[in-house]
């Protein structure tokens, strides 16, 4: 299923039609946040990384056993998978909570107070809720860093 937004209005779609009438949706709270814990653990690894060098977060994507962010990392910059969980657990400990704000319609999340990303996506209610999140490995080729974590 996707979302966007159109017209001001959140509409969900799939990708083909289904016959006109009611529909039912049902949410299932554990997966749901499961992935909304996989996605802020994603904007708080841009965060950490950002903050820490001279990286900028390029992509991601949260799916269970295959979450990972990409920097642009010109300079070649080299960092361990060690160090990003220790940076990534000292902001988990802080408990920062979520902030949401608007510019226009864009919606911008995050965890504190002195940064956001554009995300229409379901996100935890603080950091501490992250407790656990692992980083897996990290990667640099080609120009990029590569972050790959799971829950």
């Amino acid at each position: 299923m996707g979302v966007k937004k159109q017209n001001g209005t959140i509409v969900h779609f799939l990708p083909e039609a289904i016959p006109m009438g009611i529909v039912t949706m049902r949410v299932d709270r554990q997966i749901r946040y499961r992935h909304s814990r996989l996605h802020s653990a994603g904007h708080l690894i841009g965060h950490v990384l950002e903050t820490a060098g001279r990286l900028k977060a390029i992509k991601a994507h949260h799916w269970p056993d295959e979450a990972k962010v990409t920097f642009d990392n010109p300079d070649g910059i080299s960092v361990t998978a060690d160090a990003v969980q220790t940076w990534f657990d000292e902001a988990v400990a802080r408990q920062l909570p979520r902030h949401v704000a608007y510019r226009g319609d864009v919606r911008l999340i995050g965890f504190g107070t002195d940064w956001a990303y554009p995300c229409g996506g379901t996100h935890v209610a603080h950091t501490g809720e992250l407790a656990g999140v692992r980083i897996e490995a990290v990667s640099v080729r080609k120009g990029q860093l590569s972050v790959r974590y799971h829950d």
